[in-house]
């Protein structure tokens, strides 16, 4: 009876991994260690944030129905049996998102200025009637990308 009582009092905790303060640290790590060409880049797309502020902002507008499309960017399922390679060969890229790997790959092409890549995002966003972080696409995938790899 203990352990059942333990693990509802912990299990909560323990399922938000992470949560802000890792997202936030490791943003703040990675800034910390941006050479000044990338440095000046991320501050141009972050404007007045810091970017351990964007680092938490994917997981706030979970909540928002409108976002609820991203959902399956947050993770990626691969089976005991199975290597990430095995199942990115499995799946393959297709048009949708549907895991944190191809939510990196979209969001890095963003930002690389990928014109399919940007055109994509925006019209999902469209879709779904939301707004880009502080109205630019940039801040979004900016946003996004450091979220997941963090």
């Amino acid at each position: 009876m203990l352990l059942r009582i333990l693990l509802l009092v912990c299990l909560p905790n323990l399922l938000l991994a992470w949560g802000a303060n890792g997202h936030r640290a490791i943003a703040k790590i990675c800034f910390d260690n941006l050479d000044p060409a990338a440095r000046a880049r991320v501050e141009a797309v972050m404007g007045d944030n810091l970017l351990e502020q964007l680092s938490t902002w994917p997981d706030y507008i979970k909540a928002e129905s409108g976002w609820d499309f991203t959902h399956s960017w947050h993770y990626m399922t691969v089976q005991p049996d199975q290597t990430v390679a095995e199942v990115k060969d499995q799946l393959g890229r297709q048009e949708s998102i549907d895991d944190v790997r191809e939510g990196i790959e979209l969001m890095s092409d963003v930002l690389r200025g990928r014109a399919a890549a940007r055109e994509q995002l925006t019209q999902l966003m469209r879709e779904h009637d939301v707004q880009p972080l502080a109205g630019s696409l940039d801040a979004t995938a900016l946003a996004f990308l450091i979220h997941f790899i963090g």
